[in-house]
């Protein structure tokens, strides 16, 4: 299931997109192979706002993650981040990726910013504390 953050962006920015709503509401679809196709399609486009592209790469990174393909999930998260660094969730999502794939400074890092952008989020706050577990920082994981 989507987050509830992207599903609200998406109505407020579809309402004057150049690209076809059909293809918005494929690019945020349950269906990862359909959402990949959708939300590749609106990047490869380039006519949409930057945190228009912000919204597909997160949702694109969604997708990857779905498959277990991290390393694009990673990816696509990071090119969300770098046109929209305000969303707190692709900073999370990103964490999530980074820990199962054991970069744990990393995930710590893009915990941090979550919690900076929205600090009462009981995920972020988990995901970071099994960061420091995993860098042996027992002290502040408390």
């Amino acid at each position: 299931m989507k987050p509830l953050f992207s599903i609200s962006i998406f109505i407020a920015l579809t309402l004057a997109s150049p690209t076809r709503a059909s293809t918005w509401d494929d690019c945020l679809a349950d269906d990862a192979p359909v959402s990949l196709a959708a939300c590749s399609a609106i990047i490869d486009a380039k006519t949409e706002s930057a945190q228009k592209l912000a919204l597909a790469y997160y949702n694109r990174g969604f997708a990857h993650a779905q498959q277990s393909e991290d390393d694009l999930a990673v990816s696509d998260y990071t090119q969300s981040v770098n046109l929209d660094p305000t969303n707190f969730d692709v900073f999370n999502k990103r964490g999530f990726r980074y820990l199962d794939g054991g970069h744990y400074d990393l995930a710590l890092a893009d915990f941090d910013k979550a919690i900076a952008l929205t600090p009462d989020q009981s995920d972020v706050h988990a995901g970071r504390g099994v960061a420091l577990k995993n860098l042996k920082k027992y002290d502040d994981a408390l």
